[in-house]
């Protein structure tokens, strides 16, 4: 049980600092930057506008498999966004950002060992439960986008006239593979697939934050310390720290006066002994009025 200091705090700190927060920006810039670019490309149609959400983009090729290319023209396309999932990933990328900065504030206050621990399980319980979220929301995104994508487009060139509701990922990708001249399509469809698989490394750096904040909570004693029991500060309980200082009263001073002897403590005195002349409890010798000279008897001085 010690603190973590320098090095080993950067190495805690690394999963939200250097990974969850700067994924979670990356994905929100890739989903706005496949929405920018096909709404670049759909511009030209913005003027044919038939709906809320649905826009018409013009592309140049064959209206059948087996149609010469002589015979192609263009063939105008009415979009409808289904923008379910630019939604998820964007609310899940907020979200990540947001819980990779209280994971940060959470692992810099949990790296000491003094201070309440009421507060640091409270840390140690947000820091969990946000990256948890955060772990299990970027799969479950991914895997309904990836379901989504792999069940909707257009099965052939017949179908190109047709409306449909897809995603932008599905527009962009099936333009591109029924029509190779629209080259924009292939970069979109690229920008998309990435915004959606990103996912995958935004929950591991979830799941690596919790990584990191498991070790401060095992070297308080691991899950008995984090529901509530002493885990390792059994021992520790009753020592003086910032927080019961104020429980112990304070020293008692004694203080001695200028040019006075030493204050004896109580249980320092003792009682004077009867008949000791040296006691010091016994007043000191009177001074005798007379003096003697050899054998002669005492006479008496005048002052």
């Amino acid at each position: 049980m010690h603190n973590r200091r320098g090095f080993q705090t950067v190495i805690l700190l690394a999963p939200a600092i250097f990974l969850l927060f700067p994924l979670s920006l990356v994905t929100i810039a890739l989903e706005r930057t496949a929405a920018s670019l096909f709404t670049f490309q759909t511009s030209q149609g913005y003027r044919y506008y038939s709906g809320y959400g649905r826009h018409t983009i013009t592309v140049y090729g064959p209206r059948t498999a087996t149609q010469p290319e002589e015979d192609w023209s263009s063939i105008r396309i009415v979009v409808d966004v289904n923008s379910t999932s630019a939604y998820c990933f964007i609310a899940v990328s907020i979200a990540a950002c947001i819980f990779s900065l209280i994971s940060a504030c959470g692992i810099w206050e949990l790296r000491t060992i003094q201070g309440p621990q009421r507060h640091q399980r409270i840390w140690s319980w947000t820091n969990l439960m946000t990256n948890l979220v955060t772990a299990v929301a970027s799969i479950a995104i991914l895997i309904y986008a990836s379901v989504v994508q792999s069940t909707e487009g257009w099965k052939s060139y017949e179908d190109v006239g047709k409306e449909f509701r897809f995603t932008r990922e599905t527009w962009s990708c099936d333009i591109k593979k029924f029509y190779r001249t629209e080259d924009w399509a292939g970069v979109a469809c690229g920008v998309a697939q990435t915004s959606r698989y990103i996912l995958i490394p935004l929950a591991i750096s979830a799941l690596l934050v919790m990584v990191s904040t498991w070790i401060l909570v095992r070297d308080r004693g691991g899950m008995s310390w984090l529901f509530g029991g002493k885990g390792r500060y059994a021992g520790f309980e009753d020592a003086p720290s910032v927080d019961n200082i104020a429980m112990y009263p304070p020293p008692q001073v004694y203080y001695q006066q200028p040019n006075q002897p030493g204050q004896m403590y109580p249980q320092q005195m003792q009682a004077p002994v009867q008949g000791n002349p040296q006691s010091p409890q016994s007043p000191a010798p009177a001074q005798t009025q007379t003096e003697t000279k050899g054998n002669m008897p005492p006479q008496t001085v005048w002052g």
